[in-house]
């Protein structure tokens, strides 16, 4: 366990980035606890109780940590701790804002901590068979990396269909505000995934999201719109046996990545993502967002391969998701600014910060193809 100067030596080491909408996470309640399984580890902070787990016991292997941060204006980092050890974290999690990184757990005793939190401490215990070693080879290591991304693909998933259930029920009961809330909720899961879901089903972006904003934001409506959403949760459900099935790979990670920050370009910063409720920036947030998570299920192999580069990717999302935190606002829905307040110096400088992460992790793909 980390001692207390071993916990100030942790905090003041710490950088880093996430955010995502606090109208949503106050409508959380009902979704955070649609996954709880063994191989997720769904951790929710409040300033009330602090940090609390779904469960204390999980099954060994490669892990989901997912977290939620509702209220709690006290933390913002989330860390997984084996002794001293830190197996896994993430930092700069605002209150409103969630955010997920994985880990492979041995069976054992390990603790999450919540550095300034109401209660900072969760005792864990993983159960199990022991998890063969990945050793040093980038091969194994990669290979390991995309069961884990695979989980993760399953997680959000299922988080997308627990929002857009609520969302239907917002629809049913009337309840406009709400509705807005779950939607941009759905959006941030989706957009995470894009290029996964976008690859299986078309229909869940023109047909479900898409006329749920024209609905929600042009005719401000919630009337009529109960069947375009239970189509969409039907879409959404369909996904799960298609992406049981899926063998992801290094290359498909490295890709993956690229589409979710270069789509960033032609359709968030362009403002065509939501062309009726101009949030776009809570979209490009999401795909960075889902960026990470790919190239981190990449990085223990890539340490391996390129240690500069991994450097260099680390302190490029670092910087960016840094910079779209400031155009958080936690009034609006969606948890970020309009796009009708931005100028064309904030275009160019978000542009920018996500090209900062283009650049070396468009070379990942040649490091991980010819591992």
């Amino acid at each position: 366990m980390i001692g207390a100067a071993g916990g100030a030596a942790y905090l003041a080491q710490r950088s880093g980035g996430g955010g995502s909408s606090a109208a949503a996470a106050r409508q959380r309640l009902a979704v955070d606890d649609v996954v709880a399984d063994s191989r997720t580890i769904v951790v929710t902070a409040t300033a009330a109780h602090g940090c609390s787990t779904d469960r204390t016991t999980y099954a060994s292997g490669n892990l989901v940590v997912s977290f939620t941060n509702r209220d709690a204006t006290g933390i913002d980092s989330v860390v997984l701790l084996a002794g001293n050890r830190i197996i896994g974290e993430r930092e700069r999690i605002p209150a409103g804002a969630t955010g997920s990184f994985q880990a492979t757990l041995q069976p054992g005793r390990y603790e999450l901590l919540c550095p300034g939190a109401a209660k900072e401490r969760i005792a864990l215990s993983i159960r199990g068979a022991a998890v063969p070693a990945a050793g040093r080879d980038p091969r194994k290591l990669l290979r390991a990396g995309a069961i884990t991304y695979g989980r993760y693909v399953t997680h959000q998933t299922a988080m997308l269909a627990g929002a857009v259930t609520a969302l239907i029920s917002d629809l049913d009961h009337g309840n406009l505000a709400a509705a807005r809330d779950h939607y941009f909720l759905a959006r941030m899961y989706f957009e995470r995934l894009a290029p996964v879901i976008g690859g299986l089903d078309g229909d869940i972006e023109e047909g479900g999201f898409g006329p749920l904003e024209r609905s929600l934001f042009q005719k401000h409506r919630t009337a009529g719109d109960v069947g375009i959403a239970t189509d969409l949760l039907a879409h959404v459900r369909a996904l799960k046996p298609k992406i049981a099935g899926m063998p992801f790979t290094g290359t498909d990670l490295s890709t993956g990545a690229m589409e979710l920050l270069t789509g960033v370009f032609s359709e968030q910063l362009t403002g065509r993502s939501q062309p009726y409720a101009h949030y776009d920036l809570a979209d490009a947030a999401a795909r960075v967002e889902g960026a990470r998570q790919e190239f981190g299920t990449m990085r223990p192999a890539l340490l391996r391969i390129n240690a500069l580069l991994v450097g260099e990717i680390d302190t490029a999302f670092a910087q960016c998701t840094a910079l779209l935190a400031k155009y958080q606002d936690r009034a609006s829905p969606a948890g970020f600014v309009s796009m009708q307040g931005l100028d064309r110096g904030d275009l160019r400088a978000i542009a920018a910060a996500v090209q900062s992460i283009v650049e070396p992790l468009s070379r990942v793909r040649n490091k991980v193809a010819s591992a």
